[in-house]
């Protein structure tokens, strides 16, 4: 298993750390060559034109799209290492434009984000 040492002398085993994060599509670079640190507790925001890459940079995170470069760590632990359950307890992607195809509520959108710990509906959580 690789950890985040490989690239950082010092490792912080706190946030999200990426390092040369490509992703190509018809071999096409779409994004390319990004490294950051996301510490933990800090709100960070992403900005940019349309086009720019933003969304294809959230999907290749939450490893919606596989990446076709590059290594993530989540508190020190490289995200291909996790299982799809532990990816699901660690992240969550709500898009923009959601294209809800029953009629949710806010309530019943978030207890869905509840699902990968065994409860949607455990009121306790969602107030």
């Amino acid at each position: 298993m690789t950890d985040c040492a490989h690239f950082s002398r010092v490792c912080e085993k706190s946030g999200l750390k990426i390092h040369g994060l490509t992703y190509r599509m018809n071999n096409r670079p779409l994004i390319e060559q990004i490294s950051l640190h996301f510490k933990s507790g800090i709100l960070y925001g992403i900005l940019g034109p349309n086009g720019s890459g933003k969304s294809t940079f959230l999907k290749t995170l939450s490893h919606i799209w596989a990446p076709s470069e590059g290594t993530l760590f989540w508190q020190g632990k490289e995200l291909s290492q996790f299982s799809r359950l532990e990816m699901s307890q660690t992240m969550s992607l709500v898009p923009q434009n959601p294209q809800l195809y029953f009629d949710f509520d806010v309530y019943h959108m978030v207890a869905m984000g509840r699902y990968p710990y065994g409860s949607r509906t455990n009121e306790s959580h969602l107030q």
